[in-house]
């Protein structure tokens, strides 16, 4: 299973790829539109704005065949990483349902399908990014026509007209053009293509998974916001074949299979094996409360969806920014004429000014509206040559402080990093019993923290007891004794939520509420006397 919320930021960091790379082309424009436009002759402009478009187009194309590489990698990464969380949440389930989990990781079949989807997935996305060139020229005529136009008016200052022309091509950035002449921003056409291949990718092999354990059912992911179409059957269970009593038809419900449909385009929700009598991911309670919340911000009352509408509307406005500040800033560098340079510092300082306030206002609206903000789209640097022109891509320190280093079996990663990482497929059985139980106390130590903003009692504790499962599941996969690992199973299997409220209703005699409040509570607790033999505590 992905998360709705795992696919939200799946492909953060190749956005903050193209980012960079968007930033870069406007600022090669502005540049171009300083050249062009300081000439009011109209034989010498036309003559002046053809030779720019033409180097212009051969500069994109030079600089998209530059990074390209580096795009196919990440696009690589971001398949390879959700495939890995996908396959061994199925295994997590299975396990809790006493069924033998699948080794997926030696799986052809599964191995096939995953490196088609990615094969499809780069050919698409490259042949997009083919189009980015000859938008970025169409970008530049329309922009330097209309700056031409303005001052030849007699309206506007020459310098009124360079910076407002700058602004009109950095307000939506390089685009792309479909087959169908479709137009769309390239890291909003980017983030389609790549979202809507790893999504397909997960259903497909999630097929597969349910063929080989041998269920016909499967749970369908709900998240807020969702559009009402996808509303009326996100959280249920459903039949693939049609036939399971009891359960409507996967197919025909949810319409899998079609654009509009489950896993179809720009769509967040995904499914998994379902096993009859094993306890539901999403209560009717839950699923009827996901869009009543509302926020209270400057005077006006958002909903859930609405409060993500208005996020993205400022992240908009702050990548424009950065694109206006950017394409400024290479206008300055290019012009000779003293007046132009004032009027452009002028700009960037204000510009510079209204970027900070953006930032901050997002910032004050996401703590307001309890959302947060995606970190790794800007954490993403670039690596230039003597030209400026980008030629790779770096984390930021705080991101490449949680990298590792694998040489053979040996893992190389400081103790705080290897505390704070995500569970990755190269950790499986590389750490010893200390080392382990050192990771399984901190993550189930940061339980609270990922749950304290559910209200619901029951829905918190079930979310702390997935928790709790996931890194105990994740934990035993990291065991390099795998022959420990396997009486840990037989001796303290993995439980689901239900179970482990019967268990203390009948040894504690309990009633639900009171056992729901013990799971809860009990999700951080780890046994004291296998941490003193391990030498944790005294």
């Amino acid at each position: 299973m992905l998360s709705p919320e795992y696919l939200a930021q799946c492909t953060s960091y190749l956005l903050g790829m193209m980012d960079l790379v968007n930033e870069q082309l406007v600022a090669d424009i502005a540049r171009r539109i300083v050249k062009t436009g300081a000439l009011t002759e109209s034989a010498q402009f036309e003559a002046e704005k053809l030779t720019q478009q033409n180097i212009l187009y051969k500069d994109i194309v030079n600089s998209i065949s530059k990074v390209s590489g580096l795009t196919e990698a990440e696009i690589t990464r971001v398949f390879e990483e959700a495939n890995f969380e996908n396959m061994e949440s199925e295994n997590l389930r299975a396990a809790i349902a006493g069924k033998t989990p699948i080794d997926h990781a030696s799986n052809v079949a599964m191995g096939n399908l995953l490196s088609s989807h990615i094969r499809k997935t780069k050919g698409v996305v490259k042949n997009l990014t083919r189009t980015t060139a000859s938008q970025g020229q169409n970008a530049f005529i329309n922009a330097v026509n209309l700056a031409n136009m303005q001052v030849n008016s007699g309206a506007f200052t020459y310098d009124f007209a360079i910076k407002n022309a700058i602004k009109q091509v950095a307000k939506s950035g390089l685009t792309v053009q479909y087959p169908t002449g479709h137009i769309d921003k390239l890291d909003v056409a980017v983030r389609r293509a790549v979202l809507t291949g790893v999504n397909q990718s997960s259903a497909e092999l999630n097929m597969l998974y349910c063929d080989e354990i041998g269920t016909d059912l499967v749970e369908v992911t709900a998240h807020s916001g969702a559009r009402p179409s996808h509303a009326d059957w996100q959280g249920g269970v459903y039949s693939l074949s049609g036939k399971s009593k009891g359960y409507g038809s996967f197919y025909d419900i949810t319409g899998y299979g079609t654009g509009e449909g489950l896993c179809g385009w720009n769509c967040r929700h995904s499914f998994y094996a379902y096993y009859e009598g094993t306890e539901r991911t999403y209560s009717k309670e839950y699923l009827d409360s996901l869009d009543s919340k509302t926020y209270e911000y400057d005077g006006e009352t958002y909903t859930n969806y609405e409060a993500g509408q208005k996020q993205r509307s400022y992240e908009r406005a702050i990548r424009a920014e950065k694109r206006y500040f950017a394409g400024l800033n290479s206008a300055y560098n290019e012009t000779k004429d003293d007046t132009l340079r004032q009027s452009l510092k002028y700009e960037m300082e204000r510009s510079a000014v209204d970027l900070k306030r953006k930032e901050a206002e997002l910032k004050h609206f996401c703590k307001a509206t309890d959302r947060h903000i995606d970190t790794i789209r800007t954490q993403v640097y670039a690596i230039r040559d003597v030209s400026g022109k980008i030629i790779g891509f770096d984390r930021s320190a705080a991101q490449r402080a949680i990298d590792l280093t694998i040489k053979g079996d040996k893992i190389i990663l400081g103790k705080s990093a290897f505390l704070e990482s995500d569970y990755i497929p190269q950790w499986k059985g590389k750490f010893d019993n200390k080392e382990v139980r050192l990771w399984y106390v901190h993550k189930t130590g940061k339980i609270p923290k990922q749950t304290d903003q559910i209200l619901d009692l029951e829905e918190r504790a079930k979310m702390a007891c997935r928790l709790r499962n996931k890194y105990r599941f994740e934990a035993r996969e990291m065991m390099r004794d795998q022959s420990e690992r396997k009486r840990l199973d037989y001796k303290d299997p993995i439980k689901s939520f239900e179970e482990l409220i019967k268990e203390k209703m009948d040894d504690l005699g309990l009633d639900r509420l009171a056992a729901t409040e013990y799971i809860l509570n009990s999700a951080t607790r780890t046994r004291k006397s296998v941490n003193r033999k391990l030498g944790l505590e005294k």
